[in-house]
């Protein structure tokens, strides 16, 4: 039962990090477009300048991308819930830290997870908030409230295409490798 537990916050972390990561794809995809009827030989030349930076500087320009644009989202979001922070963390399973950035509610929602499986061990009653049917659910929110505030303002708009050349400059540094 406690290994089985353990899983399921485990898929949970994992599902929350592809849940951004999905939104962020999802949303590149349509950022791009609309871009692209504007490329240029700038755009080219662009593409090219991740290839003189290090990993470590393109990690950290995607991490201080993402928190920008995240700070900006906090400002326009409806609910605090949505309110995404970016930490360094080691993953479960893991050693090494990670920046990570999920919403307030996820969180919470993985504390509440980790003290369930604590007080189980330790044979304590405790109980989650949140269910995984509403983490879910929240996290389906989630997504519209990013994908309509990237629509609605356009300096998140502008934050969004930034953290997306971002991204993709820093994996394509570590597809070189």
């Amino acid at each position: 039962m406690v290994q089985r537990n353990n899983q399921i916050v485990g898929n949970v972390a994992s599902g929350v990090a592809l849940m951004l990561s999905v939104v962020l794809g999802g949303m590149c995809q349509a950022v791009f477009a609309q871009d692209t009827e504007s490329a240029s030989a700038d755009t080219v030349k662009e593409n090219t300048d991740y290839r003189k930076k290090s990993l470590n500087v393109l990690r950290r320009e995607f991490n201080e991308a993402e928190e920008n644009f995240y700070d900006l989202f906090n400002e326009v979001n409806s609910s605090d819930d949505f309110d995404v922070d970016c930490k360094n963390e080691v993953p479960l399973g893991g050693r090494r830290k990670v920046h990570a950035c999920k919403a307030d509610f996820l969180w919470r929602y993985e504390a509440d997870q980790a003290a369930q499986y604590s007080n189980q061990i330790s044979n304590t009653a405790g109980g989650s908030a949140l269910n995984t049917s509403q983490v879910e659910k929240k996290q389906e929110q989630l997504r519209n409230e990013i994908s309509s505030a990237v629509s609605e303002y356009p300096e998140l708009k502008e934050s969004f295409a930034i953290l997306v050349k971002a991204k993709k400059d820093y994996d394509a540094k570590q597809a070189d490798r």
